[in-house]
């Protein structure tokens, strides 16, 4: 197998002028294509981890580190390290991230001005910003609000441009820090699919803290759970979110349909096997039973 596109050892991180680590010991790695779920309560550490991955924790926010983090090889302890880190090769980034608030990385007054930030200030010709621009608006199924003011978006349309404008750094690696707090069902089911179509095509590893675990369940592969600052569950969907007295132990609260297919079981009236993750399999599964099939 190849070497792993992230690798996190044995890494401890503390702010400055506090007195206690926000992150104990963490390790894990990820692969080039993997889409990972970052999970935990409120203060368990997950923004410090996307912030330590980007390489804005030690070299922008200071603090004390020990162990490493490696992104594509590099170290993210190094100063030079960060979003606007480019090959000068291929100019492909090698980590992006995109906050939970998009309006705080709405800088344009419109959206194309928003999508072509970052390459222009890289220094990057005009026709490559262009062909970037027209990629990203398609990708992120914004094509028609090129020229339209980005506080006039909807909450899930400004998501979308947020997450757009750090695509146009052409990132390996994709962190996204609870992108759909803000945004209902179906804006949270379209910004999901976004990021699972952009996994697939584009092959990215993508990192998502989302307290929302219904679509973690749904999209990702792999899922990261957090509690005090220590990495205590680092395993396949399915075998984490099938860890429901861990996970409510710890504050989270596990798939609604997952917990409720578990509570069946453990009552002896259904016995589903291993795979019903998703929502509309368990609703189909429950279905099959209900109808006195197995």
């Amino acid at each position: 197998m190849s070497r792993p596109i992230i690798e996190v050892h044995d890494f401890s991180y503390r702010y400055p002028r506090t007195s206690a680590p926000v992150l104990q010991d963490i390790d894990f790695s990820v692969h080039e294509g993997e889409f990972v779920g970052i999970v935990g309560p409120t203060g368990a550490g997950k923004t410090t981890l996307c912030l330590a991955l980007c390489g804005l924790i030690p070299s922008v926010l200071g603090g004390q580190v020990t162990g490493e983090i490696l992104i594509g090889g590099k170290s993210t302890a190094v100063r030079e390290f960060g979003p606007l880190n480019f090959s000068s090769t291929d100019h492909t980034a090698l980590v992006g991230i995109t906050f939970q608030d998009p309006e705080a990385q709405l800088v344009g007054m419109t959206v194309e001005e928003d999508l072509a930030f970052g390459p222009e200030n890289l220094g990057l010709p005009t026709e490559e910003i262009e062909r970037r621009i027209v990629e990203v608006l398609k990708l992120v199924r914004v094509e028609g609000y090129r020229d339209v003011f980005p506080y006039h978006l909807s909450g899930g349309q400004k998501q979308r441009v947020a997450i757009g404008s750090t695509l146009t750094l052409r990132p390996k690696v994709l962190i996204l820090d609870e992108p759909t707090s803000e945004l209902d069902p179906v804006g949270r089911n379209e910004i999901f699919a976004i990021i699972r179509q952009l996994k697939e095509e584009a092959n990215l590893s993508v990192l998502v803290v989302e307290h929302h675990t219904e679509e973690l369940a749904r999209f990702a592969d792999r899922i990261l759970v957090l509690h005090d600052g220590q990495l205590i569950l680092d395993d396949a969907a399915t075998k984490v979110f099938e860890q429901i007295d861990v996970l409510k132990s710890v504050g989270v609260r596990p798939p609604e349909g997952i917990e409720f297919l578990k509570m069946l079981q453990d009552e002896g009236i259904v016995n589903p096997g291993d795979g019903h993750m998703r929502e509309e399999d368990i609703i189909a599964y429950l279905s099959r039973v209900l109808n006195g099939e197995r």
